[in-house]
């Protein structure tokens, strides 16, 4: 059919516009996706206009799109084998030659995307519609944007969600022809659901990766262990099999749920080769291996000392160890000397013979003294000795043996006593002997086995505490609330400066008032990093070298409810002739939807947005210094459960750059001057070099709902921490302490929490200036946001008893009582001023604030 002009030099107007109803099908592995919608299309046909007077004042009808002219409208990246994928319906015309044409559309579009997420990925699908052959020339297609829509979306899908739409206005010139071919390009967001992967792969991963460590923990002896292990490794090689399934098949990127699985699978191959390993040493014993002194020494002993083991009547302890070895060592080199001096001198028969030969003879020869006595004194000391020592040679019947025990022992008697005797002792020998060779063999047995439980012990330690090699900062737990935060990337980096010549806006330099980056993307300090940790009883530090010029330390104090980060940085280096403004950054996995917090002036705190301003139309010219807001004291980025907040102990700049991230400015040093006012570059130096700066930060992650009695006392804390100052005395410390007073508050009560001291200040003798503050905002805390009341009195019983209290303005420059407030003009041109309805004196001193009130007293005391 002929289109619809009356002159074939006319465009035809057509409006257009899509609208979504829904997610049929998405196909990961293929990356093709299936959406239904509907497709408004509006033009005007003269042809088919009509006077509803002469109809019976019929004003529209509706005939099939099939029996007039409809453009041809198609899907560009389409998936489908046809490119028509329309369905036919009636079309609404109107008296005027208006035709309404809502077809319903079934897009199959390719819809590919980073896998380097997965599962968590966000898709940004785009679909190219074209009005067919029919060029600029002879469609002029008005693409209706605004109208473009998911309203009608219905969002049950039940793994991807649709987050926005959006349409554009482009044409395209192809080189075979001449003419301009517009089409329109929709981008719609797509977020795949977390809680069906969550279920069916986060958590399975998980309990995987804890059969791993399961394996380390069972003993040798159960007969299992390698089996376990093995059952393990086979489980995460099918698990990776089944998600590989779904995946599409890419070398773009490897998914991170890919990089988890492949380090799950190494440990798990070293945990089987370590159990190997364990077994190997377990079923050890002296019959087969003879242990090495290095083992013994280094394994039993330090290592075992290293991983805090215990071992039944062995002492493990630092000193002991120490102790042991160095006494083993000079033993060692007094027997080396002793053989290199003399080798005739030492024995030759081993010494548990000579030792049973000497007991031989001693017994013999005791035998022989005792045996030899007067009969008249010595019959019953000898009658017992045959009863309880020798009962069987008694009994034995030999020539020389008398039957009369009476009679004095012949020396055939004595003989016979002694060989039975030698008898005797050879075969205790023997037993004796024995039974300290099973005791070594099983104490030897026990130490194969010690030594299994340590490298047992050493990879279970390995597979549960990771330390990144970087010294990156991976996560923060808040124990108490049960959330945490992870932490993608913390460090420094660094913005170079603009080497301008501030002849116009566009050349401004950076200076000592100007933050203009040269680069939008901020550089890291260094590659590699270093890290040191230190553990004591009461606290916990890492100490972070980044550089020569930059490092940490971040400390986790015991009971403690923040992460302390104390900085160092610079001099920095300008040996390359670029300046460069140093900045702390902080990028963790919250979705804080382009919103940060600042604080303005210490107390109040205002909404951030990247690139937006309230109450003008702002126009992005410099995309990191027009996102820069002063920070007095904190900063936060938070989402619905969860809230990262930094605080500092100066005023410094800050930004949140990019989703999740909290950027602080820490340090400076530019090389060219910003011409307003200085007069030269911001390159202060000390001692030759550039200046070194120090400061803290405190991080804090708590629910939004509660985290504002953390940040606002931890401010407070930071800012006003105490201030130790040392003297010498002259004289003995006891004379000293006895003649001046060693303690002294002028405060005698404790403050409400959310009420703050801001200043105490002695006017006169007996006159005080009392300001105080309630710094907690309404409808920040439940608790602590509410009015707080308080008695001055009993504050200030140290100082004295007040016998009056004026109120005083802010300033305290007059009572508050005579201060009149200004109004504006009236449109008559009159100014009128009202008088603050407040007593000079207060009747008592009970003093109520409300939040973010301050005020001020002159105290008399008496």
């Amino acid at each position: 059919m002929a289109r619809p002009v009356q002159n074939d030099s006319n465009t035809l107007p057509v409006t257009i516009n899509l609208a979504l109803q829904q997610i049929i099908s998405f196909d990961g592995r293929n990356e093709a996706i299936s959406i239904s919608g509907w497709m408004t299309i509006m033009w005007n046909d003269y042809t088919l206009r009509w006077k509803p007077e002469d109809f019976g004042n019929i004003q529209t009808i509706r005939i099939p799109s099939t029996q007039i002219w409809t453009p041809d409208i198609f899907l560009y990246n389409t998936a489908n084998e046809k490119f028509d994928t329309t369905v036919k319906v009636n079309a609404v015309v109107q008296h005027n030659g208006d035709i309404l044409y809502v077809p319903p559309v079934l897009l199959k579009s390719n819809c590919p995307f980073d896998i380097a997420a997965f599962p968590f990925v966000r898709i940004n699908l785009t679909a190219e519609s074209n009005k067919g052959q029919l060029d600029a020339y002879a469609t002029s297609a008005e693409w209706d944007l605004e109208g473009s829509q998911y309203g009608l979306y219905i969002d049950f899908h039940p793994i991807h969600s649709v987050l926005d739409f959006s349409a554009a206005n482009n044409s395209t010139k192809y080189d075979c022809c001449p003419n301009v071919y517009p089409y329109v390009l929709y981008t719609i967001r797509i977020r795949r659901r977390s809680l069906y992967y969550i279920t069916n792969t986060v958590v399975p991963c998980f309990l995987i990766s804890c059969m791993t460590i399961l394996g380390l923990l069972l003993p040798p002896d159960s007969g299992d262990k390698i089996n376990l292990q093995i059952t393990t490794l086979l489980t995460i090689v099918m698990f990776s099999l089944l998600l590989s399934e779904i995946m599409p098949p890419s070398s773009n990127a490897i998914p991170i749920i890919t990089i988890y699985f492949m380090c799950i699978m190494i440990m798990s191959v070293v945990s089987v080769l370590a159990s190997v390993i364990v077994l190997s040493l377990h079923f050890r014993n002296s019959k087969n291996h003879t242990m090495s002194l290095w083992v013994r020494k280094y394994i039993c002993n330090y290592l075992a000392w290293l991983l805090r083991m215990k071992r039944p009547n062995h002492d493990l302890s630092w000193r002991a160890i120490r102790r042991r070895w160095a006494s083993s060592k000079q033993e060692l080199n007094n027997m080396e000397e002793l053989i290199g001096n003399d080798q005739s001198k030492i024995p030759v028969e081993p010494l548990l013979s000579n030792t049973f030969e000497l007991l031989s003879k001693n017994i013999i020869n005791v035998n022989k003294e005792h045996l030899e006595f007067q009969e008249n004194r010595e019959k019953q000391h000898l009658d017992l000795l045959l009863e309880f020592a020798m009962p069987q040679v008694t009994k034995i019947h030999h020539p020389c043996h008398h039957q009369n025990t009476s009679k004095r022992w012949s020396t055939c008697d004595l003989e016979m006593v002694r060989s039975e005797l030698r008898v005797i002792i050879s075969q205790l020998a023997i037993l004796t002997k024995n039974s300290r060779k099973q005791e070594t063999e099983d104490d030897e047995s026990q130490e194969w086995k010690f030594v299994a439980r340590v490298i047992d012990r050493l990879c279970l330690v390995n597979i549960q505490v990771e330390f990144d090699d970087q010294g990156n900062l991976h996560q923060i737990f808040n124990l108490n609330k049960n959330i945490s935060v992870s932490f993608i990337n913390q460090g420094f980096y660094w913005y170079p400066g603009f080497p301008g010549n501030n002849s116009q806006s566009k050349s401004q330099a950076s200076g000592a008032y100007i933050f203009r980056p040269l680069t939008p993307n901020a550089l890291p300090v260094s590659q590699t990093r270093s890290i040191t940790c230190i553990k004591t009883e009461n606290v916990q530090t890492a100490i972070i070298e980044f550089n020569n010029w930059a490092s940490q330390e971040l400390s986790l104090y015991d009971g403690g409810e923040f992460v302390e980060v104390e900085w160092t940085v610079g001099p920095i280096p300008i040996d390359d002739d670029i300046g460069k403004e140093i900045i702390i950054r902080y990028d963790t996995d919250i979705a804080s939807e382009s919103k940060y917090y600042t604080d303005a002036n210490g107390r109040e705190v205002l909404e951030r947005k990247r690139d937006y301003r309230p109450t003008w139309n702002y126009t992005v010219t410099e995309t990191v210094s027009g996102n820069y807001y002063p920070i007095n004291s904190r900063v936060w980025i938070k989402e619905k459960d969860r809230q990262f907040t930094v605080l500092t102990d100066r005023s410094e700049g800050g930004s949140s750059i990019q989703d999740g991230s909290i950027e602080i400015m820490v340090h400076r040093r530019l090389l060219y001057d910003d011409q307003f006012g200085v007069g030269e570059p911001l390159n202060e130096t000390a001692y030759g070099e550039g200046l070194v700066v120090r400061g803290r930060h405190l991080l804090i992650v708590e629910p939004p709902a509660s985290s504002a009695r953390y940040h606002r006392v931890g401010s407070q804390r930071l800012y006003m921490h105490p201030i130790a100052t040392f003297s010498l005395i002259e004289q003995d410390y006891d004379i000293y302490s006895a003649a001046y007073h060693q303690t002294w508050s002028a405060l005698n009560d404790t403050l409400p929490l959310n009420v703050h001291l801001l200043t105490l200040d002695q006017l006169g003798p007996k006159d005080y200036l009392v300001r105080v503050e309630h710094y907690f905002e309404s409808f920040e805390d439940d608790t602590y946001s509410q009015r707080s009341t308080f008695d001055l009195q009993s504050l200030f019983k140290s100082i004295g008893t007040i016998s009056n209290t004026v109120e005083l303005t802010l300033g305290a420059n007059l009572p508050l009582a005579d201060m009149k407030r200004l109004n504006w003009s009236t449109s008559d041109n009159k100014s009128s001023h009202r008088t603050v309805l407040t007593k000079n004196s207060l009747s008592n001193t009970n003093i109520m604030l409300i939040p973010m009130q301050i005020r001020t007293f002159q105290v008399t005391v008496v």
